[in-house]
């Protein structure tokens, strides 16, 4: 945490010979036990004092989900700047995939209407799409640019008397 300056220790991450990536997956699968029955835990549950511990060197029990508040506050970012949300696929912010992970929440936005069986990534949530709308996501990018580009030949033909 000291040299890092955060508990996000990835998963297969070693440190001092000693595999603490999954040592720290393991914790966080022994915190979710602490709200399954007994006869739904695979682990002993973490006691409060380790709780304690591991959230007092900032661990996050919920990776995906800060993961996910990180990106959109990094997509909240380029908004303010750009004066938009169409992300260029490869476009790193601060360092992240901006880009690509914004084109991973359009998938998960088009699993909402797919059956389980068609699914290959979790459908985004409720809350999640508006969000997203809120800061000017489009889901069907094809379609928007293809309204953009019609708008500005009408633009030209009015201007121009010809297409």
């Amino acid at each position: 945490v000291a040299r890092e300056g955060h508990a996000r220790v990835p998963r297969h991450h070693v440190e001092d010979g000693k595999k603490l990536g999954i040592w720290l997956n393991s914790q966080r699968e022994r915190f979710a036990a602490r709200d399954m029955s007994e006869a739904e835990r695979t682990r002993s549950p973490l006691n409060d004092e380790e709780v304690r511990r591991l959230e007092e060197v900032g661990v996050v029990w919920g990776v995906a989900a800060a993961r996910w508040q990180q990106m959109y506050e990094l997509l909240g970012a380029f908004v303010a700047r750009e004066g938009h949300a169409r992300v260029p696929r490869h476009h790193v912010e601060d360092g992240k995939k901006l880009g690509i992970w914004l084109n991973s929440q359009r998938e998960r936005f088009a699993a909402r209407d797919m059956s389980e069986a068609e699914r290959t990534r979790s459908p985004l949530n409720d809350e999640e799409v508006r969000r997203l709308e809120e800061v000017g996501v489009v889901w069907g990018v094809a379609a928007a640019r293809w309204q953009q580009m019609y708008e500005l030949l009408g633009a030209f033909v009015a201007r121009e008397g010809h297409a």
